[in-house]
């Protein structure tokens, strides 16, 4: 019995949603300018004028009263069934003085990024564990009349 038409099309669109599944698929977070874009902030600059009209406002700036300003871009791998993997970090810092001129630009790449292991306890919280139904039906008949 030779094939049809329609089920060798069939086949081939059954391999080829089989092989698509399988591959990897790339989610990116954050935002870091490009080359180009941040060749025009030069040290010696001004925050305002220069640097937010030609790479646009950070995602952060400094804490405790750094003044620095942070670009962070992120892109994650995932394939199926995998954990998820960070395949490109780009960190910029953009150093100001007090004056609001560029003193520095750095930029990082996923070899200077370190892993930071989550605390997975909890805290305590103290009072009555109530369970499903209780909570469901626990004001059921619980009925205060006003003064």
């Amino acid at each position: 019995m030779k094939p049809t038409p329609r089920f060798n099309t069939a086949c081939a669109c059954a391999l080829a949603l089989t092989v698509t599944a399988c591959g990897a698929t790339y989610d990116q977070h954050g935002y870091a300018p490009p080359d180009p874009q941040l060749d025009q902030v030069r040290v010696g600059v001004d925050r305002w004028v220069d640097v937010e009209r030609k790479i646009g406002r950070p995602i952060d700036a400094g804490l405790s009263g750094e003044d620095n300003w942070y670009y962070l871009a992120t892109t994650v791998e995932r394939f199926a069934y995998r954990e998820p993997r960070v395949v490109e970090r780009r960190l910029i810092t953009v150093a100001f003085n007090t004056a609001g001129i560029v003193e520095e630009v750095t930029v990082e790449g996923i070899e200077a990024s370190k892993d930071v292991p989550l605390a997975l306890q909890t805290t305590e919280t103290y009072g009555q564990r109530i369970g499903f139904f209780q909570q469901l039906f626990g004001n059921l008949l619980n009925i205060q009349v006003g003064e």
